[in-house]
């Protein structure tokens, strides 16, 4: 039982850690092309946006 627990949390540590990876890239990106990085306010909307989404189906 330990032995598929540790492999679950090695392959949960892989993709937070890939999904980490793809957001620093992005954030690179944007700096890179010039964009302007969203204030407070806009990634609150956007966060209440995407909350509410994923709660509620497609």
């Amino acid at each position: 039982m330990e032995i598929i627990l540790f492999i679950a949390v090695i392959i949960c540590a892989a993709g937070w850690y890939m999904r980490y990876i793809s957001c620093l890239a992005l954030l690179y990106y944007i700096g890179e092309k010039g964009y302007e990085f969203p204030n407070d306010e806009d990634v609150k909307e956007c966060t209440a946006y995407v909350t509410k989404r994923l709660i509620k189906g497609r």
